[in-house]
């Protein structure tokens, strides 16, 4: 029982990870926005994917920064943030290649920050209340295990 209650600390472990993960998103796109250079970016393709309980889509973009290679790059998007860009032919964008979020589309930055301030506070209320059911239920493992012992003494 104790060592089943010692698997519930994987959730708060899931938790920091994915908090964590949206904090090193937001760093780069922070770092690609005000450091990046500044470009205009031909939309070669947007689809939008509605499946049951998500929707979410993918827009293609070509740019040619001051390196001169041709960058062709896909960028996964929620609904909210291709809203934006469906019926452009052209997108502003900044490029760091050296960050961790290579590309940010400046019409989206705000709305895509929201979005990621947004997941860390429900990350975070999650984790509060996870680790309240990992320290109960290895309170209540421990307690469980000791009523035991002093049963079978």
């Amino acid at each position: 029982m104790k060592k089943l209650a010692y698997l519930l600390w994987l959730l708060p472990l899931y938790f920091v990870v994915m908090i964590g993960h949206q904090l090193w998103i937001l760093n780069g796109m922070n770092q690609t926005y005000n450091e990046g250079e500044s470009l205009i970016a031909v939309i070669e393709e947007v689809d939008i994917k509605q499946i049951a309980a998500q929707t979410n889509g993918y827009v293609d973009l070509r740019f040619t920064p001051a390196s001169g290679e041709v960058v062709r790059e896909r960028l996964t998007l929620s609904v909210q943030l291709a809203a934006d860009v469906l019926e452009s032919e052209v997108v502003a964008i900044r490029y760091n290649p050296g960050s961790a979020k290579s590309i940010v589309m400046t019409t989206t930055y705000d709305l895509h920050k929201r979005v990621i301030y947004s997941n860390l506070a429900m990350m975070g209320l999650s984790l509060l209340a996870v680790v309240v059911i990992a320290v109960g239920g290895t309170f209540f493992a421990r307690r469980k295990e000791e009523t035991l012992e002093f049963k079978e003494a």
